[in-house]
C-alpha cells in the first residue's frame, strides 16, 4: 500500500464513479494531475469491465475536464490543495501511461501511442496522448 501514495497525491483530483441506478456503490476511480494534464490510477471493478462502462467513465471525465475541473468535484477543493482547481484551464490534450494489455481500450477512445514502451512499477507501459475536443464533439464518440 505504500506505493499507492506519492508526491502528487494531495494536489491531484480524485474521481470516484458509480452507476446512476446505484449511486452509493463505487465501481471505478481515476486520478488527475492538473499540473501535467495526466490521468493515472484508473481502475474499474472487474464485474463492470467489458460492458462499455470504462469507456463512459473516461469520456465522462474528459467532458467534465473540458467544462472545468471544479465540476468534477462534489465537495470544494481540500484546503491542502496548492493549485485552485477553478484556476486550472482545460488542457488541449491529456495523457496517461497505459499498461500494454489495455492499449487497445484507450486507442478506441482516441488515445494515440507516443514513443517507446517503458517499465513503470515493474510492468511495461506505453505513453498515450489524446487531443481533447469540444464537449459537443466528445459526446458523439
Amino acid at each position: 500500500m505504500g506505493d499507492e501514495f506519492d508526491e502528487i497525491e494531495a494536489t491531484s483530483v480524485h474521481v470516484i464513479f458509480s452507476l446512476s441506478s446505484r449511486p452509493d456503490e463505487h465501481i471505478g476511480t481515476l486520478r488527475y494531475d492538473p499540473t501535467k494534464g495526466k490521468i493515472s490510477r484508473i481502475a474499474l471493478l472487474p464485474a463492470y469491465r467489458g460492458a462499455g462502462i470504462g469507456r463512459q467513465m473516461m469520456l465522462s471525465f474528459e467532458r467534465r475536464l473540458l467544462a472545468g475541473l471544479q465540476s468534477c468535484l462534489a465537495d470544494p477543493a481540500p484546503p491542502s490543495l496548492s493549485l485552485p482547481l477553478s484556476d486550472v484551464p482545460a488542457p488541449g490534450h491529456i495523457r496517461l501511461h497505459s499498461q500494454i494489455p489495455v492499449i487497445g481500450f484507450y486507442a478506441k477512445i482516441g488515445y494515440q501511442s507516443v514513443g517507446p514502451t517503458f517499465v513503470e512499477d515493474g510492468a511495461p507501459h506505453q505513453l498515450m496522448v489524446k487531443e481533447l475536443q469540444s464537449s459537443s464533439s466528445a459526446q458523439s464518440m
